[in-house]
This record gives structure tokens, sequence and C-alpha cells, in this order.
């Protein structure tokens, strides 16, 4: 179990994804399962020759901000290791479900809060959920893996697959069944749970999960793109997806710039091949907007500003999430109706608001949630092999900088995990393979 006991080690802090050292790009076949693990090697200086080799083979996509280079596969596999991740506390009124799509490993799929989780419905959670603050729930509590609190756990009825993990007092108020042990400070008062492994005294130490403290900085990629961009070799005009007309749009395999998604027509895009779309502006939508990946199509959508999609969405290939990453760079996130997200969504600026039930595929990294209704996000762990750039023995300050194939920071070098700890949260270190996973690992 990927918990700090004792010393923060490799879960604390560190560089937030996107900066720092040159990190991974993405190819157009990471797909698979994400047990693939990635790859990894080559510096920015050489990454992009163009248009033709952008679209020729398997290379990454770089991207140079502030003297670093930083490729899409790394950044998404660094960015999307929980399902569900938030940089305030989360406060679920209605039905919270969070598990993992077919073929995932062990029906999994985490959650992980900055700050206090609060359930007063049902709520159940296929891998683990690491609160930074506490974790009350007031209705039945259901979790696959490990419960891991920064403070207090307080709960009714439910159970978890492992253990539990409190820097605080744990109490239950009815039947609480735990089916490993109960990992507590010396001080912390534990009432009412049933465990297979009793209490284990210790000094847990419980760092933030979501790496917060300097969040991707979507601006500055959509101004590199914006001097990268493929749009007059393709005859895409930077202003095609505003104004009033319907657009149905296929996209070949390049780097387009537009200037924001402002229609108020139906917009259906297609990508074929390796895509990036960077908008310079807002996405807002108030008809019905598509935006799906063809076979063996991956897509990569850098949003400067806000994403509002008032009427009926569809992103992403259902049965491929891993395949589109979008990263919101503004302050509002908004889906005000029918929303259908195959997709790896981060907005760690930004207020996300569900006005209607929240049912996704992929994963979802915001600054605060509100939710209106049910809520359920299904994690694609293909997400953690894809392809990448980054030099497997990047230095590093923290497993943040690190992603498989050498997913741990080990002596100031990127390298193969060997223990849990090694790992960044809420991943589990794969010894055969030294790679981070999502998933109980035997």
């Amino acid at each position: 179990m990927p918990v700090a006991v004792g010393d923060g080690g490799a879960n604390a802090g560190g560089t937030a994804t996107g900066g720092g050292n040159a990190t991974g790009g993405g190819g157009s076949t990471g797909g698979g399962t994400g047990n693939a693990g990635g790859t990894g090697g080559g510096t920015g200086a050489d990454l992009d020759a163009g248009l033709m080799d952008f679209c020729n083979g398997n290379a990454p996509v770089p991207v140079t901000v502030g003297g670093s280079t930083i490729c899409s596969g790394d950044l998404g596999k660094r960015t999307f290791t929980f399902a569900f991740c938030s940089c305030q506390g989360v406060t679920a009124n209605n039905q919270f479900r969070v598990g993992a799509i077919s073929g995932a490993r062990d029906g999994g799929g985490s959650i992980g809060v900055n700050g206090p989780f609060v359930g007063s419905n049902n709520t159940v959670i296929g891998g683990t959920i690491w609160a930074s603050g506490d974790v009350t729930s007031s209705n039945n509590l259901t979790v696959g893996r490990d419960v891991v609190c920064g403070q207090n756990v307080s709960v009714a009825t439910g159970s978890v697959g492992r253990d539990v993990v409190v820097v605080g007092n744990a109490n239950a108020s009815g039947t609480f069944r735990v089916g490993g042990a109960v990992r507590a400070s010396q001080a912390s008062t534990v009432n009412g749970f049933t465990s297979a492994g009793g209490i284990v005294r210790g000094t847990p130490m419980v760092a933030a999960p979501c790496d917060c403290s300097a969040p991707v900085d979507v601006g500055a990629i959509v101004t590199f793109f914006s001097g990268v961009s493929d749009n007059a070799a393709r005859g895409v005009s930077p202003t095609a997806l505003t104004g009033t007309a319907n657009v149905n749009l296929t996209l070949e395999c390049g780097r387009y710039l537009f200037q924001g998604i402002t229609s108020t027509g139906i917009t259906r895009l297609r990508t074929r091949g390796r895509v990036v779309i960077a908008i310079d502006g807002d996405v807002t939508t108030s008809n019905s907007f598509e935006l799906v990946p063809e076979a063996g199509s991956q897509v990569d959508v850098f949003i400067r500003g806000n994403l509002s999609l008032s009427n009926n969405a569809s992103v992403g290939d259902s049965t491929r999430p891993f395949a589109t990453r979008l990263y919101v760079g503004g302050t509002q996130v908004t889906a005000a109706n029918s929303l259908s997200v195959s997709a790896n969504l981060y907005a760690g600026r930004a207020a996300f608001s569900a006005n209607n039930t929240f049912d996704m595929r992929g994963a979802l990294f915001v600054g605060s949630l509100a939710a209106a209704n049910s809520f359920t996000v299904n994690y694609d762990d293909a997400i953690l092999g894809l392809d990448g750039c980054a030099p497997t023995d990047a230095g590093c300050s923290s497993c943040r900088q690190c992603a498989n194939p050498t997913p741990a920071c080990r002596g100031g070098s990127c390298g193969r995990c060997q223990t849990d700890a090694d790992c960044c949260p809420p991943l589990s270190c794969e010894p055969v393979s030294g790679q981070c996973l999502e998933g109980i690992i035997q």
C-alpha cells in the first residue's frame, strides 16, 4: 500500500506535473492496457521536425515551455493517477461512485482529496479513498482497497477491503468491517471497527494526494502550439469553430490552433491519427457538441480559458477513454445538461459544476467539485501506459517528476520501484516490472 509511515518519503509534495525536468510524450499507439508502462527516452531538441515527422511513426508530442520540454504522454500518465482528484474538500450529498472500466485492474479506481471528504449518501470506491482531511460518511461506505486519512475517520456502516490508515481518531457508529488492519497513531482512539488484522499502532503520515501546488500551465502550452500549428498546411481556419453555423469537421493528424469554440450550431469533431487541439480562449457551447477520436487516434486538447457545455455533449471514445486528454486552464468548468465523457479531464484551477447526473469514463482532476446529482467515474488505467519521451533516468526530487517505466524517485534519479512507498498515491509497485500501477499487486 503506497502509504508513507514514519517518513513522508516518496509521497511527499515535490514539483508539480508539467514543470521542472523534461517529461514524457504520447505516441499515437499508446493503447492496450495501463499495465504496459509506456516508454521513455529522447531529448526536447530533436523531437519536432514538422508535420510529416509528427504524423509518421510513433514520435511523441513535445512542448517547450519555459526552457523545458514536456511531452503529452508523460503529462497524461503523471497527472491522472487517480480516477478523481480534487484540490479542495468534497461534500457528496448524492450517490458517489468510483470504479474502473471493463478490463482494468481488479475493479479499482481511486479518489484523492486535498482536504476532507464527506459522504451523506451511498459511497462506493473500487480502489482507495485518500484524503488529507477528515473522512466522514453518514451512510454506507464501501471501499475496495484502503482508506487513507490525514485526520479523523467517522463512518456509519460499510467495509474496506484492506487497511484503514488514520492519523487522528477512527470511530464507526454501526458495523464497519476492515479486511486488513486499522493503522493508527499511538494516541488515536479507535472504536467500532471489526478488523481482521486488529489495530496496529505507529506514526502514519499522510501526504496530500493531489499535486495542486503548481498547476499545469495550460496557457503556456497553448502559446507554444500557436507557433507550430498546422492549420495552414491542413487548410483549417483558426475561427472555424466560432459563429452560428453547424460544424462537421474531421481533423487529420496535426496540431491545430482555434481562437475558441463558441458555435451556437451543432459542432461535430472527429480526429484521425495523432492530433493536438489548442484553444486560445473559451469553449462555450449552446447546442450539441461532439469530439470523438476515430479508431487508433489520440487527441490532446488544451483550453486556455473556461469550458461550458450547456447542452448535449459527447467527448471521447467509450472503448478507449485513455485516448482523449483535455486540459483546462481557466477557473470554471460547467456541464449543464446531458454529458457523456470518455476522456481524462484536467482542470486543476477550476471549480467543476455538474448540474445533472454525471457519469464519466476516464479520470477527472479538478480544483473543486459541486455535483448536484449522482456522480460516477470509471477509471481507465491505460493512461498509465502512454508512450513518453522523458529520459528514464531523469533527475528528480519526488515521484511526481517520474512516470512509468521508471516511476520512482530514488537517489535523485527516476528509476524502477521496489516497494509501494516508491509510488505516488494511490499506485502500487509491481516488483517484476518496477512499474507503479493501479490495483492490488500480488
